[in-house]
């Protein structure tokens, strides 16, 4: 096998939000340097290379080229887990083996290296070597910098209601639970218990519809409409998605939605104190092994 791709963006196939994808990413790199094989990336739905720099793949021999598809960490856990690298290439034999996933499929790799140090080492990597965030985009992530940051995930009823979406909403789908102003109250807590600090604050709805912001004046916000990358059907405004992702992994303390891959990543990444609020608006301290989603 010579290399590893990690697909995304294909018609019919589930790649999820940029969270989702960071974790194929952080996958497939993974399974790479495990086999000592190139990492190339495939992304096929948006225009990535205006917001990043990455090795571009060349031509592949379909020929010699395989597809695996499976967001099934029982699958992923049957098809890795504690392999050898000769038992995963004899698995596949071919030259190019193209992924599509958006779980964690490292945890099930044979590394001889402590789990949470090698999360982090992985994480460290992505936007240093793989994916090298181009300078406009991180001149605007500058401007949005701060040690606290929050990430309100409201589910994909709320986003529908902002943006219309390629599929149907997912009406039992509420990470933060149905009250949106009880939400905006607990925000209201968390910018006086940091009143002294820059707070950014990102959502998939639009946080002036519930707040009057001109009360926090240390709250800051990249006001543009959520975007989805896989399924707002208007896409103007991608640049929002990749701001307020980098734009968390600058934070040192960071309060995440404790379903949503778009604030794990980022507390990974930003080695920050992280906190989880579920649906219950209960926040609780969390740590690396639950944001890398680790389920052996």
């Amino acid at each position: 096998m010579k290399t590893i791709i990690y697909e995304c963006g294909l018609p019919n196939t589930l790649s999820g939000g940029l969270g989702d994808r960071v974790i194929g990413i952080i996958s497939c790199m993974a399974l790479a340097e495990f086999l000592g094989t190139e990492f190339f990336i495939s992304w096929n739905d948006t225009p990535l290379r205006d917001y990043f720099e990455f090795k571009p793949l060349p031509e592949l021999d379909n020929r010699a080229t395989r597809f695996f598809c499976s967001h099934s960490l029982d699958e992923l856990k049957s098809v890795f887990n504690q392999q050898s690298v000769a038992e995963i290439r004899q698995k596949f034999l071919c030259e190019h083996l193209k992924i599509n996933t958006n779980q964690n499929l490292w945890q099930y790799l044979s590394v001889d290296e402590p789990y949470e140090q090698y999360t982090s080492r992985l994480f460290t990597k992505l936007f240093k070597t793989i994916l090298i965030p181009r300078p406009e985009l991180l001149h605007v992530v500058d401007h949005y910098s701060s040690n606290v940051g929050v990430q309100l995930r409201f589910g994909d009823v709320a986003m529908h209601s902002e943006r219309q979406q390629i599929n149907s909403p997912q009406y039992n789908h509420f990470p933060l639970g149905t009250d949106v102003n009880a939400v905006f109250a607990l925000l209201h807590q968390i910018a006086t218990r940091h009143a002294g600090e820059k707070l950014f604050i990102t959502s998939d709805i639009n946080i002036e519809r519930f707040i009057n912001l001109s009360a926090y004046p240390n709250i800051v916000i990249y006001n543009k409409p959520s975007v989805h990358i896989e399924r707002s059907v208007n896409k103007d405004g991608l640049d929002k998605c990749f701001v307020d992702f980098l734009a968390l992994c600058r934070c040192k303390t960071l309060y995440i939605t404790a379903e949503s891959n778009f604030g794990r990543c980022p507390g990974i990444i930003s080695r920050a104190d992280v906190f989880k609020i579920d649906s219950t608006l209960k926040i609780a301290h969390c740590d690396l092994k639950y944001l890398a989603c680790k389920h052996v």
